[in-house]
């Protein structure tokens, strides 16, 4: 196995940044700002004071069991180390300005040890050999220290089956989850509308992809997604889906409004027990008077034109020919409508007033079965 030292970065360094033969090794390590030290079969690291202005360090595709002796760099910025068999996340809290940290494809049951770090935004810390039914463990205090930077993460293949933990990183824009074990769309809703700046989303392998119309949901869920599943949405597919929620949501406000006056109306109103009881308008006093003497005057108009004179001086009235009650006097006419809208022998059931919420309703009227021309007859042209 090798081991990070000085001789090893003197003899690998990139062919553009190699030592100069007139310059000393303090003076070459000082000036190095990315170290390539991927594929060496690096298992362990030691401290190099030196190379204080690194900023850019690879180390991944190696056997490196434990991250140590990085204090030297604290102008660390971004860390690769995919690829070894790292089993904790330790010793990164002197890497204050560190803004990139890959750490997938290790051994990391806990994603933890990064309470320091204040500047990270984007973490890759995918695929990691777990232990048979385990899923990845979020810490609370790094999660409540990243809330602010973190924008990119991916947490795919770690064997998780709710992101409920994450739905606190309120500004992230990349989310890779794919090729676990999510199942909840409920969740999924939920969660959408806790990442508003969220554009790029990658799902895909998860039970929750199967489910029936999943990818149009989530794209009215939603709209600032630019890309999901690896697949840009065209803004004319976008357009269509939002159009086709909104019909479905004016259609269901329209059936949950008849349903609730449906509901009111028969709660407001008294239930009719017999299917013979007609709901019966009764009519005010004076629209009473109203209609009775608009009828007169017709009925006098009528006659003025067609009705002939009484032989009988005593009798002073005029009468309508041609009447099915016959000759009949203009009294007896007045009397039968007044006996319609005032006999007691008409109405069955007496009028009763029920006071609600929404002001007084009468209770239906049960009438003989009866029509308006038996009880009162005007002219055969005005008819009711």
């Amino acid at each position: 196995m090798v081991r990070l030292t000085v001789d090893l970065i003197t003899k690998n360094g990139p062919g553009h940044n190699k030592r100069r033969p007139d310059e000393t090794v303090p003076q070459y390590l000082s000036r190095l700002t990315h170290l390539y030290l991927q594929e060496k079969s690096i298992d362990k690291l030691d401290a190099i004071p030196l190379c204080k202005n690194l900023s850019v360090l690879y180390l991944y595709d190696n056997f490196i069991e434990k991250i140590e002796n990085l204090e030297f760099a604290p102008k660390l910025e971004h860390l690769y180390l995919q690829n070894n068999q790292v089993r904790r996340l330790e010793n990164l809290n002197s890497l204050t300005k560190l803004t990139k940290l890959f750490i997938g494809g290790n051994c990391v049951k806990v994603l933890e040890g990064l309470e320091n770090i204040e500047y990270l935004n984007e973490l890759q810390i995918d695929n990691q050999e777990l232990p048979s039914g385990e899923k990845l463990i979020f810490d609370p205090r790094t999660l409540s220290n990243l809330v602010q930077s973190l924008t990119v993460l991916n947490i795919s293949g770690n064997n998780l089956d709710t992101l409920t933990e994450i739905g606190s990183l309120r500004n992230l824009q990349d989310l890779n989850a794919s090729n676990n074990l999510l199942n909840d769309m409920k969740e999924m809703t939920i969660l959408l509308k806790c990442w508003p700046h969220l554009f790029k989303l990658n799902l895909s392998g998860n039970p929750l992809c199967q489910k029936n119309k999943y990818r149009e949901r989530i794209i009215v869920l939603a709209p600032n997604i630019q890309i999901l599943d690896e697949k840009e949405i065209k803004e004319l597919s976008r357009q269509f889906l939002q159009n086709w929620k909104m019909s479905k949501e004016v259609y269901k406000h329209r059936a949950e409004s008849n349903e609730f006056h449906s509901e009111s109306l028969h709660a407001e109103l008294p239930p009719i027990n017999n299917m013979n009881q007609m709901p019966t308008y009764v009519m005010p006093e004076h629209r009473r008077k109203q209609l009775i003497s608009s009828g007169l005057a017709k009925h006098r108009s009528f006659l003025s034109g067609k009705a002939v004179k009484a032989s009988s001086l005593n009798n002073k009235t005029m009468v309508e020919p041609g009447s099915r009650y016959g000759m009949q006097p203009i009294h007896v006419y007045k009397n039968r409508i007044n006996h319609f809208f005032t006999s007691e022998n008409n109405l069955l059931l007496k009028q009763q007033q029920h006071p609600s919420p929404n002001g007084i309703h009468l209770t239906p009227i049960q009438r003989k079965p009866t029509y308006l021309h038996e009880d009162f007859v005007l002219s055969p042209k005005d008819q009711i």
